[in-house]
């Protein structure tokens, strides 16, 4: 069970040897603070931000927040590891809510979250209004993904500069990891793939060798080889990537790169191993993995199911890129009419209304 403010208050004090008269005063009376301790009043949180900077902690410490925070936060890391999108989000906006200095922290995980659960849009909703209230690096950069499968390509390249010229010079190693791999696929996004192998390096180079974060570095730089159209250095860094993300959800998305790397390099056999099943898959990675089932076949049905998953996503680039694929298939087939239907499904998500 967990402690009541009072009985955390007193351990706190204990822990520092101060009696109830030095912790209170000069400000407020050893009598006082001897009733919040024994829960006989409630703390007020002039008392609460007075005690938090005597102690030289933060008021979550003392009100169990900070506590409850780490909890939520790490469950949901949990979730997002093992492909529990949806809940992740649930406990990472659970973990937003509560009074502590990262707060924002758990936001940006929830937008990563909602972002790979295919709730495209409330990820673009939660992270426009953090950004709108308190912006900074990490929330500009969490700002990429959700973009990214919307095809917001001016979006994509402003948030990643902004989380760029936002960035502290003595910010976390962490945290320049997050912000790196943000503008690696902001480069990939203009084309710029030196660019985007540069800061994908860097960001590797503070991550622990074989690491999960080590992994993302390599799944970001195998995006730039493979957007580049450098198949066989792509399949390498993928392979590694394969490795360090064992036991995680990213792993299924460094397997489904593989399997178009394979694909283009013509081993369809190692592509096909690679590739996960649908049923192991959601959102925007069903979508993409139903693409590249639906090429390796080729596989009608497959395709049409790719084009499906990001019509219902949003995701208005993979759209286009699924009807094309679609499109080619079908007119390979004679069948002219229904590769032009396919080519117009795609593009019409890309196509502004007119308006009278």
């Amino acid at each position: 069970m967990d402690q009541s403010v009072g009985a955390r208050l007193r351990a706190l004090r204990l822990t520092r040897g101060l009696t109830q008269r030095q912790l209170a005063e000069p400000h407020y009376t050893r009598a006082y603070l001897s009733m919040v301790e024994a829960d006989r009043v409630p703390a007020s949180e002039d008392l609460l931000a007075y005690l938090a900077g005597r102690l030289q902690i933060t008021i979550g410490e003392i009100t169990g927040d900070a506590t409850r925070f780490d909890g939520l936060r790490r469950a949901g890391e949990t979730q997002l590891l093992l492909g529990g999108y949806a809940e992740a989000a649930r406990l990472f906006a659970a973990a937003a809510e509560l009074p502590v200095a990262d707060r924002d922290t758990a936001t940006c995980r929830q937008v990563t979250a909602l972002a790979l659960a295919g709730d495209t849009h409330a990820a673009v909703r939660h992270g426009e209004a953090l950004v709108a209230d308190r912006p900074g690096p990490r929330a500009y950069a969490a700002l990429v993904m959700p973009y990214t499968i919307l095809g917001a390509s001016r979006r994509v390249a402003d948030a990643a500069a902004h989380a760029l010229d936002t960035l502290p010079p003595d910010a976390p190693d962490e945290l320049r990891i997050f912000v790196y791999r943000a503008v690696t696929h902001s480069f990939i996004g203009q084309h710029r793939f030196p660019e985007a192998a540069r800061y994908a390096h860097r960001a590797l180079a503070l991550c622990a060798p074989d690491s999960p974060d080590a992994g993302l570095c390599r799944l970001s730089l195998a995006s730039a080889r493979m957007e580049a159209l450098d198949w066989a250095p792509a399949a390498d860094e993928l392979r590694l990537a394969v490795a360090a993300l064992t036991g995680t959800s990213y792993q299924l998305q460094a397997r489904t790169m593989l399997a178009e790397a394979l694909h283009h390099l013509g081993d369809a056999t190692g592509a096909l191993a690679a590739l996960p099943e649908p049923g192991e898959l959601a959102g925007w990675l069903l979508g993409y993995a139903y693409r590249i089932r639906g090429l390796l076949g080729p596989d009608e049905a497959a395709l049409r199911s790719s084009m499906d998953v990001f019509e219902a996503l949003g995701a208005a680039r993979e759209l286009v890129e699924s009807g094309r694929c679609l499109g080619r298939l079908l007119a390979a087939e004679g069948r002219l009419a229904e590769s032009v239907a396919a080519y117009q499904r795609g593009l019409a998500a890309t196509t502004p209304p007119t308006h009278a």
